[in-house]
């Protein structure tokens, strides 16, 4: 029996994640699939490679980390999924990427600068 699996993403407690998800046919039991361990490229945070869905309001940090290098500047044209900055979060490198279309108003950070979790980063208009 082939099984489709579908990818969604899920945020807990300010968390996202990208799951896949095993569509069962009706009628099967659960628990009749033998037992599986994810793999954590099955079950793991976001890539912040992939946009974000276009919301208003500023780019903001999705966890705490230091600005390692800006890639806008006030007045550049970007598209959605261009790399605005790249964050350092637990010694890992994550770039953060333009979830619209737009001009760049503001640069509310610095690089070297610490960021909390939820702080405005770019406001894109």
């Amino acid at each position: 029996m082939e099984r489709k699996k579908r990818r969604f993403r899920v945020t807990i407690e300010g968390e996202t994640y990208e799951v896949e998800v095993e569509e069962v046919a009706e009628g099967t039991e659960s628990g009749t699939a033998p037992p599986t361990t994810p793999d954590p490229a099955e079950v793991s945070p976001v890539s912040a490679k992939k946009p974000p869905t276009a919301v208003s309001g500023p780019v903001s940090s999705p966890m705490p980390g230091t600005v390692v290098s800006l890639r806008v500047r006030v007045g550049d044209m970007v598209k959605a999924g261009d790399v605005l900055l790249v964050l350092e979060s637990m010694k890992v490198e994550i770039d953060i990427v333009a979830p619209r279309e737009g001009v760049v108003k503001e640069v509310y950070v610095s690089e070297n600068a610490s960021v909390r979790t939820k702080d405005p980063l770019v406001l894109i208009e």
